[in-house]
């Protein structure tokens, strides 16, 4: 009777036991998945803390604001002053220890100290979170991708029928090419923006010719890049390079050779003032009047939504006097900033190696008795002004063709200093915040 008193017991005991087993294994469980839902990626503490961050940018964003609207209000001539800045971030702060000022040209950026974020207010007042890029260098390689797109970009020939526009006698249809690889090309500390520039030109010509490509070429250089380089998924719009990106990297020396060659004006008169239609709109002409435009367009400006035919050439009724834009010729390393970027833009010889920069130029010296208008181009070591397209006394050169070069534009929170390099030491852009 005893033996089975005991057998009995020993059987409770280990069932007992296994139940407490299965307790504890279950409670582990339950325990993992609630730490998971608390400090995982998507969790509860995470999202909280989140959620706090957003709530403390919100409103140092909305000092900001507030102090830009009290600056402007307070400056007599209604503009966004250091020191106006400075008293008003201070005065929404409560206390100048806790909020700096840092003034760079147009642009400024304020820091809490609190919080050690720092915000940009770019040229246009627009306040966005700024991003150290002090670990990027020009030439370094991107892994920024491009749409897929299987449709061709058609451009026609004038007065002829179907869909594209018109800048030479050739009908055209441009596919996309899609072995680019892509380097920072330009770092600006001051609009928080990061330019790349695809590493090659495309192998695809773009002819160009006349007036109409003088007036349709920069719009449509443009388009083309935008329709097939962009990645739409992240908002990024490509277009093609121009001569403002390379004026962007002029050293002292390179500016003050650009101004010296703009400062020639010259008038036409009778057969020799024909100019294409875009230059009713354009800065530099005074079109029968001697005050040359200075609140229009600029070399390079699309002209989208002119009242032109811009298929068009005009002619000045008495004269026409221009200013000239073209800046071109040998590529001086001395021109040029130290960053790397004069050997990413002259790298190419030989005259297949040719690509447009989307921008206008007229060129008139001192003996020309008519100018020349044109698109720029590179090649060969040269800004070049191969792109001779038209003359004012109504005629046209020969059709001109070069390659693409398309350049995009991202925002440095896609590479901020906590991106990282792949095994090839290219940088992988942070895709989500």
């Amino acid at each position: 009777m005893k033996k089975i008193i005991s057998n009995k017991l020993d059987r409770e005991k280990g069932i007992t036991l296994i139940a407490l087993i299965i307790t504890i294994i279950i409670l582990i469980i339950l325990a993992t998945i609630t730490i998971g839902v608390l400090v995982s990626d998507n969790g509860i503490y995470k999202q909280s803390m989140d959620s706090k961050v957003e709530t403390e940018i919100a409103k140092e964003k909305e000092i900001i604001e507030l102090s830009k609207m009290s600056a402007i209000s307070d400056d007599k001539d209604n503009k966004l002053v250091e020191d106006t800045l400075r008293e008003a971030l201070e005065n929404q702060v409560g206390d100048k220890k806790k909020v700096t000022l840092e003034a760079n040209e147009n642009t400024f950026i304020v820091t809490f100290k609190d919080s050690r974020r720092k915000y940009l207010i770019d040229n246009v007042g627009e306040i966005k979170e700024y991003e150290n890029v002090d670990h990027l260098h020009v030439g370094e390689y991107v892994n920024y991708t491009i749409d897929n797109v299987t449709e061709p970009y058609k451009l026609k020939v004038l007065n002829s029928e179907g869909e594209g526009e018109v800048v030479s006698q050739t009908a055209q249809s441009i596919s996309q090419y899609k072995n680019f690889k892509w380097q920072i090309f330009n770092i600006d500390k001051n609009t928080g923006n990061i330019d790349l520039i695809a590493d090659k030109m495309t192998t695809q010509y773009i002819h160009v010719k006349s007036c109409y490509g003088y007036n349709n070429a920069v719009r449509v250089l443009n388009d083309i890049c935008e329709k097939q380089y962009s990645n739409t998924a992240l908002g990024i719009k490509a277009r093609s390079i121009c001569l403002d990106d390379i004026e962007n990297k002029f050293s002292e020396q390179g500016k003050s050779k650009a101004a010296s060659k703009r400062n020639y004006i010259k008038k036409l008169e009778g057969g020799y003032s024909y100019f294409p239609a875009i230059c009713v709109y354009e800065n530099g002409y005074g079109i029968d009047t001697e005050d040359l435009k200075t609140n229009g367009l600029n070399v390079s400006d699309r002209g989208d939504g002119l009242e032109i035919d811009p298929n068009l050439y005009l002619r000045a009724n008495s004269f026409l006097k221009v200013r000239n834009t073209f800046i071109g010729g040998e590529g001086i390393r001395e021109d040029y900033v130290d960053d790397g970027s004069f050997d990413l833009l002259f790298k190419y010889t030989g005259d297949s190696q040719i690509y447009w920069l989307a921008s206008r130029f007229v060129s008139v010296g001192e003996t020309d008795t008519r100018c020349w208008y044109g698109i720029y181009s590179i090649g060969n070591g040269y800004i070049l002004n191969r792109g001779f397209l038209w003359w004012s006394s109504g005629g046209y050169v020969k059709q001109i063709s070069c390659k693409l070069r398309p350049i995009v534009t991202i925002p440095n929170k896609m590479l901020n200093n906590k991106c990282t390099k792949d095994e090839n030491g290219v940088w992988q852009l942070k895709i989500n915040n």
